[in-house]
């Protein structure tokens, strides 16, 4: 069915939505670092925990402070985190 407008002009189908654009710049928000921010604590929890010989491994550490292993592995080993580096 096609709608018909004034003076008989064609306006399309009915159910036709036109919905804006999005706009073409985009902003970064707060939350990635407010996130890693969080992260990086449970990173030097777990390594503090480690040094303090609360945990034996590097796995249970991990486990418990709810870190990725290999980041873990990489800090203690001496890596830097993507804003350090």
């Amino acid at each position: 069915m096609v709608a018909s407008g004034v003076a008989g002009r064609d306006l399309g189908p009915a159910n036709l939505t036109i919905y804006p654009s999005r706009p073409l710049t985009t902003t970064m928000t707060a939350c990635k670092s407010q996130k890693r921010a969080k992260s990086d604590k449970r990173i030097d929890k777990a390594l503090a925990e480690l040094s303090n010989g609360q945990f034996q491994s590097i796995w249970g550490a991990a486990r418990t402070n709810n870190v990725s292993r290999i980041t873990l592995l990489r800090r203690r080993d001496g890596g830097k985190s993507r804003p350090e580096s």
